[in-house]
């Protein structure tokens, strides 16, 4: 039933909005004030975000590594993309991201989330463990127990984003 129809009913003519001057006759849309939000230098008290360059990663892969941080209030939220090298050195079992957190993204104590891992060309069914340290230092480990990637294979973190509080860099 459209408009029309409903308010020619009966008592449908006595529900506010069916009278022609009730309706609006033109929408004018503005973006959402939140939107703005999303810009680099934003007027939003409390948020920030910082993408890192593409640098190398050290430990068990090389591959150049971009990630980026989100910081609204004191909630944080790190992600990385697909990051994986073939390794050819002696098998180890982690590797750091080659930029430091800044600062007012750092956690207040050392922080550990499961991830999802790539060894030997594959990702595994169990997770590995991203550290992220007061320091800004982001180092993944293969598992729990520290064992070594594969050497001579494909290996590195999927892509994932993990989130913390903070209460440092108060803004």
């Amino acid at each position: 039933m459209d408009r029309r129809t409903f308010c020619g009913v009966g008592a449908a003519t006595a529900v506010v909005g069916c009278g022609a001057s009730d309706m609006p006759q033109e929408f004018t849309l503005q973006p959402s004030p939140l939107r703005t939000g999303h810009l680099v230098g934003s007027p939003v008290p409390g948020y920030a975000e910082y993408v890192a360059p593409s640098t190398a990663c050290t430990g068990a892969i090389d591959a150049n590594s971009i990630w980026q941080v989100i910081r609204s209030g004191n909630l944080v939220v790190w992600h990385v993309i697909y990051t994986t090298s073939t390794l050819n050195t002696a098998a180890l079992p982690s590797f750091d991201f080659g930029v430091l957190l800044p600062e007012q993204f750092r956690p207040n104590v050392n922080t550990t989330f499961p991830v999802p891992i790539v060894d030997n060309g594959v990702l595994l069914d169990a997770p590995g463990w991203l550290l992220v340290d007061t320091s800004g230092l982001l180092r993944v480990l293969k598992d729990q127990s520290a064992t070594a990637f594969t050497a001579g294979t494909e290996a590195g973190i999927n892509a994932t984003a993990v989130c913390w509080t903070t209460a440092k860099g108060v803004f």
